[in-house]
């Protein structure tokens, strides 16, 4: 391009103005297009679409998010996070822009503001605002950039020339306009560097303000000008960060060292040697008996992130659970999980993973008097049958130990009292209780004190675990026996009712598997099932005894009447083997009313023996079979008619002699027509 003058003396600056105005007028009127520094004509088409990307609307809220993530992504490259090089810790940062928050916020992060020329009430920043600002909420870390009238026309253009570009590339633009878009895209891709460069430097010569003063931070770029900010904002505004004198090189190592040490003098945190960062055991210490005294729990994992990371202290997470270990060594204060404190050999595994320390509690720790460990040693004699360790620590480890072993059992044991066939359930849940609410003492004193406390109710309770004990253990299978003979009697109930010793011995058996603790009485279960078998034997023996002779008298007639009908084999056996079978039931059968039926059986067996007899004697149609040339002679036996005398009584009774002479005269003839018949009559 050249430049033409008129005069060679003109004014330059005010040429400059002239032309700066001239360009500024065209490219209001979309005559020419601006890139950064370059000034281009428009061709017709660009023209048109020039003017449509100035006409797409957009909120402030959309320059400012965008404007956010410009600046905290890529001039600041994702800062999220701020190492404090003194003690080594990580802070969360909340990050606003234009007071839009960028990213998710976090109560008791760090909040770093930057309020730049597009702010709505950017003017009202003044020195003085910011000042005030920044000591907001215990401190914050404010930056006010220049006014860069440039930075708000280059962020607005980038933005709806994007918009625009994105929603003009459907497919259907012409090729001339796709070209353009194209172009459109490649300027952006510019615009952004420049945006990106234009923040760099605005946030270095940037205004800083940091809890309640204006500070000038040193650095080279725009990430170590921050840095340098945020580290006087922090050692500004934690008033309790020095309180954490004498850091660790290898907190997690040392955290190790204390809990295996066998001397705490040797640890190298005597309070005397000034090592222990007393100032800071002192306020932790103070804060649990707090927190004790207003009866809260205190979650470790709120403690080391919460209480002790935030203001007014900051202190690194592995240095805050150091001074805890060191206090639990010291013997002020204990960890508990699940409702017990953990021992010794125990914690460093529960505080060396940070998932865990959700599930840890901190517990003041309240030591017993020696009179009460002793009479607690001594309880434990008597209730336990053991020897207890001297110590506070070891008694109640050995308290947790015993008492744990009780519930493991019972909790076998009520899965078979919950059956209903097994004794003890309401002993078990009585137990349960006890076990349970000693168990949920998380501090040694608290155990041990409630361990005497329930002196009367632990000898009961040992008792009734003793005798549990011995039952599932011993007395099980007598039990087992007792109940197994009860179900086998209760068929012949009724006859043995009428035996006054068998009676009397049921009653007994009955009552022993109802009691609710009948571990006394099992041992005379043997003597009873033995009495009562005797009895119950004989009974059987006796029922057989008559009932068989029955069942061989209609073997002996099914076996006569095959004979006569030179029966064949398998005939032979579809008569006699039901019988047969019947038999040998009977001869196993313990249930008297079982017994009895089988005589009545027996007689319909052999109905159905003899039908099936009668049956098989019937001529069969056809030519009747030779026995060499002779025909064979046909076998013969009468059929049977089973005449029922009780059938013909006129009532229930025979009271006159006409009742007699009427019903031998029905009987008369019911006998003479079967043997008119040809039958054979069988008189039941």
């Amino acid at each position: 391009m050249t430049l033409f003058i008129d005069r060679i003396d003109a004014d330059r600056l005010t040429l400059r103005h002239q032309i700066e105005a001239s360009l500024q007028r065209l490219e209001k009127e979309t005559v020419i297009g601006r890139n950064g520094e370059d000034f281009f004509f428009l061709t017709n088409e660009e023209r048109d679409i020039s003017r449509e990307i100035k006409d797409v609307d957009l909120s402030s809220a959309k320059e400012a998010k965008f404007l956010g993530e410009l600046l905290f992504e890529d001039v600041l490259k994702g800062l999220r996070k701020h190492r404090f090089a003194d003690n080594g810790k990580d802070f969360g940062l909340n990050r606003l822009c234009d007071l839009h928050p960028h990213g998710s916020r976090t109560e008791g992060d760090l909040v770093l503001s930057v309020v730049t020329p597009l702010a709505d009430d950017y003017a009202l920043y003044s020195d003085g605002k910011c000042t005030l600002q920044s000591a907001a909420d215990g401190g914050q870390l404010i930056l006010r950039f220049d006014d860069d009238k440039t930075l708000g026309r280059e962020l607005r253009t980038y933005l709806q020339t994007d918009k625009y570009v994105g929603r003009k590339n459907d497919g259907t633009a012409s090729t001339t306009t796709v070209k353009i878009l194209r172009e459109r895209q490649e300027e952006n891709r510019e615009r952004r560097q420049r945006l990106v460069l234009q923040l760099e430097q605005l946030c270095r010569e940037a205004g800083y303000y940091a809890a309640g003063q204006p500070i000038q931070p040193k650095g080279g770029s725009a990430a170590s000008t921050l840095t340098d900010a945020l580290n006087y904002l922090i050692r500004n505004s934690f008033n309790k960060l020095g309180y954490l004198a004498h850091l660790s090189a290898n907190p997690q190592a040392e955290i190790k060292a204390v809990l295996s040490a066998t001397d705490a003098d040797d640890l190298g945190f005597s309070l005397e040697a000034g090592q222990g960062n007393q100032p800071a055991l002192d306020e932790l210490l103070n804060y649990v008996n707090l927190m004790t005294s207003a009866h809260k729990p205190i979650i470790l994992e709120d403690l080391v992130e919460t209480r002790f990371g935030r203001r007014p202290y900051g202190w690194p997470e592995w240095e805050v659970v150091l001074l805890i270990v060191r206090l639990v060594r010291k013997g002020d204060i204990s960890l508990a999980s699940d409702g017990a404190t953990l021992p010794l050999d125990k914690l460093h595994e529960a505080v060396i993973a940070p998932s865990k320390w959700k599930r840890l509690l901190v517990v003041k720790r309240q030591s017993v008097d020696q009179g009460q460990l002793q009479a607690a040693r001594h309880l434990v004699k008597e209730v336990f049958g053991n020897l207890a360790p001297d110590g506070e620590e070891a008694l109640d480890a050995h308290l947790r130990l015993q008492l744990g072993g009780w519930r493991t059992n019972l909790s076998q044991y009520k899965t078979l009292a919950d059956t209903g066939t097994y004794p003890g359930g309401q002993a078990i849940a009585d137990a349960f209780g006890v076990i349970n609410k000693l168990l949920a003492e998380t501090a040694s004193v608290g155990l041990i004190g409630r361990f005497l406390e329930r002196k009367d109710d632990l000898h009961d309770l040992s008792d009734e675990v003793h005798e549990l004990t011995n039952f599932y253990t011993s007395q099980r299978p007598a039990w087992d026996k007792l109940r197994q003979a009860q179900t086998r009697f209760q068929p012949n109930r009724d006859w043995l009712d009428r035996d006054g010793t068998a009676a009397k011995a049921l009653a007994r058996i009955k009552e022993i598997l109802s009691a609710a603790a009948p571990y006394g009485l099992i041992k005379e279960a043997e003597a009873l099932i033995q009495t009562v078998e005797r009895v119950n034997d004989a009974l059987v023996t006796q029922r057989r005894d008559q009932i068989l002779p029955g069942i061989d008298a209609q073997l002996a007639k099914i076996q006569v009447e095959l004979d006569a009908a030179k029966a064949s084999g398998d005939l032979r056996n579809q008569c006699l083997y039901p019988l047969q079978q019947l038999k040998g039931q009977v001869e196993s059968q313990s249930s008297l009313a079982h017994i009895g039926q089988a005589a009545q059986q027996a007689v319909e067996l052999s109905d159905a023996a003899l039908d099936k007899i009668e049956a098989a004697l019937k001529k069969p149609p056809g030519k009747p079979p030779k026995i060499g040339d002779q025909d064979a002679p046909p076998v013969y036996v009468k059929p049977r008619r089973v005449v029922k005398a009780t059938a013909f009584v006129p009532g229930t009774y025979l009271e006159t002699q006409a009742d007699i002479d009427a019903y031998l005269s029905k009987l008369r003839q019911a006998l003479e027509a079967a043997i008119a018949d040809g039958e054979r009559i069988e008189i039941r």
